[in-house]
């Protein structure tokens, strides 16, 4: 089953208690994968992430915690960034 016939059946369903139903197990999903994200980095592995300006920060993993990742862009400069938002640097 493809995204756009997903879609097609939520679309069809006519309940409130359906359709929280299943904003809850989407809320879950998204839950699930955001954590297994952060599996993907390793200490000393070269990332890059966006900050809320655009501006493209490159830095080095320098610790894994429970919910963030800890980046060091300069000696002295650290960022805690979520998993979702990096993306491995050449």
């Amino acid at each position: 089953m493809n995204v756009n016939e997903i879609k097609s059946e939520i679309l069809g369903v006519g309940s409130m208690e359906d359709i929280k139903s299943i904003r809850n197990t989407v809320n879950a999903r998204f839950k699930e994968l955001s954590k297994q994200r952060k599996f993907d980095f390793r200490v000393g592995d070269k990332v890059s992430f966006k900050t809320r300006k655009g501006l493209t920060i490159t830095g080095k993993v320098t610790k894994i915690m429970q919910k963030n990742i800890k980046v060091e862009e300069l000696p002295g400069v650290t960022w805690r960034v979520a998993p979702s938002l990096l993306e491995h640097s050449a």
